[in-house]
């Protein structure tokens, strides 16, 4: 269970369809929810203070991909945004929620463009700044999403 984590913070990212009420069934095997809306409400217990759930959608859409970039929007731009896109980049660095902000709109307007409705949704809080560097893609980023 992501509470149970031994970390003083914990971000964690679902891009998969459902997931804004499926991240509860996911992080927590033991649940057996009846319906979306007590997994919406478990999702907001695993969240929390220094915990953050980043879904790709809303308990209810899809998550949708794109053919021509090889993932699903939210992957893509996660993607796009933490190798330092010029909206977010701040010396060097990337700010959680000018990530988690880019990511959200990006992925609504391109899943509009699409003709399609994908609205991601955050839950919990991270209290002070967290940032991280500009990622570099290697040897091993490549051999996994070429």
């Amino acid at each position: 269970m992501v509470a149970n984590i031994p970390s003083r913070r914990v971000i964690c990212i679902l891009d998969c369809c459902f997931s804004g009420g499926m991240g509860a069934k996911a992080l927590q095997l033991d649940v057996a929810a009846r319906d979306l809306e007590s997994e919406e409400v478990l999702l907001e217990q695993l969240s929390g203070s220094q915990r953050l759930i980043f879904t790709a959608s809303s308990a209810t859409e899809k998550a949708w991909e794109s053919n021509k970039v090889g993932h699903g929007f939210l992957t893509y731009y996660l993607l796009e945004a933490l190798q330092g896109a010029e909206e977010i980049r701040n010396a060097g660095k990337i700010n959680i929620y000018d990530l988690l902000k880019y990511v959200t709109q990006h992925t609504i307007d391109a899943a509009k463009a699409a003709g399609k409705s994908q609205n991601p949704t955050i839950r919990g809080k991270v209290d002070g700044e967290v940032s991280w560097p500009i990622f570099k893609a290697g040897t091993l980023y490549y051999r996994c999403l070429p």
